[in-house]
């Protein structure tokens, strides 16, 4: 290979390293965004689970006040 062909290589291979390495650290942005995203869905899962067991006995208190009032009247 002559100079000029080692230097043009060269160079198309510097290029190319350059675009994966800005990719790379694309990629690695987008991970980083991804996890974060999936810790947030896993907090408010997590909230609606909760919210969702009160809602739950807040009916159950509902239900045993209306029989007491029934029985009341």
């Amino acid at each position: 290979m002559s100079p000029v062909e080692r230097t043009a290589a060269w160079v198309l291979n510097n290029g190319q390293y350059e675009e994966d390495v800005e990719e790379t650290e694309q990629n690695q942005d987008e991970a980083k965004h991804a996890e974060k995203y999936e810790q947030e869905i896993s907090k408010l899962k997590e909230r609606l689970r909760v919210s969702s067991r009160r809602l739950e006995e807040y009916e159950r208190r509902l239900l045993v006040q209306e029989q007491q009032m029934q029985k009341l009247l």
